[in-house]
């Protein structure tokens, strides 16, 4: 199993199981926004008095792209597997340090 590593920036919602707002950095230096469930990016029981931030991470699958340049480190994920985890505004495949990434 891989994952990516984020951080959790603050908690959203108390709806059942609890959400959360969860921030990867790409390689570029890009801000990407996520809001997911608790349980999802934290084995933690998280809630509004948590202390934020704090670091997660988000399972992925590393896909294969030979215009990613591996021996720069440089990997292409894709979150939206095995979980369908995407972004706010739908994206899901992100070039990355290949030490973001943290395998199970």
């Amino acid at each position: 199993m891989t994952s990516i590593t984020v951080e959790i920036t603050r908690f959203v919602d108390d709806s059942f199981p609890g959400w959360v707002e969860v921030v990867l950095y790409d390689a570029g230096g890009s801000k990407w926004t996520f809001v997911e469930k608790v349980p999802v990016v934290s084995a933690e029981n998280l809630n509004e008095a948590s202390e934020y931030p704090r670091a997660a991470a988000i399972e992925c699958e590393v896909v294969p792209d030979p215009a990613v340049s591996a021996a720069a480190g440089l990997v292409r994920i894709d979150t939206s597997r095995p979980w369908g985890i995407e972004t706010k505004d739908g994206t899901s495949t992100f070039i990355v340090y290949h030490s973001q990434l943290v395998h199970k």
